[in-house]
């Protein structure tokens, strides 16, 4: 059985369990334990009830030397900006990065049409996707690729 296939079952699977509506978006279950014969579903706050808002949220680099918030705007696209980078490069905070972000949700793979590397001075071509805290970008620039890896910076 593909891997999606089995987790889009597990997830209808708790909905009902739970009874929740597909319509409700309730989010990923963190937790399912039956007590008195019913069971109580708690769902992780941290996770985007849109599998394809997975992506929102801060990036830590894979250099750890900057910080990328990822958003989505009114249009359904998603935006990423630096909001935090260690010195020398603090003059980079508030540059957008990533511009024009889309979701195919059939590949599971985020599209991004403009991306920026401040220090190159380079905008390339990505595709992007996530698997729980980690966020992995593939940009290509002609022949050239390059590939990072992001992880999720957690909220207090």
């Amino acid at each position: 059985m593909d891997k999606k296939v089995l987790v889009i079952s597990i997830v209808l699977i708790v909905s009902v369990l739970c009874g929740w509506g597909l319509e409700a978006n309730a989010g990923v279950v963190e937790k399912s334990t039956k007590e008195n014969g019913e069971y109580i579903c708690t769902t992780d706050p941290g996770v985007a009830d849109n599998p394809s808002d997975a992506i929102i949220g801060e990036w830590l680099t894979s250099k750890k030397d900057s910080k990328i918030r990822i958003s989505k705007g009114n249009d359904g696209l998603y935006t990423g900006i630096i909001v935090w980078a260690q010195a020398p490069h603090q003059s980079y905070e508030g540059t957008s990065i990533m511009k024009d972000v889309s979701y195919n949700i059939q590949k599971g793979i985020y599209s991004c049409p403009w991306i920026f590397d401040p220090r190159l001075k380079i905008v390339a071509h990505a595709t992007m996707n996530v698997e729980g805290d980690t966020l992995h970008v593939t940009a290509k620039k002609g022949i050239l690729s390059k590939n990072e890896i992001f992880t999720r910076v957690k909220s207090n």
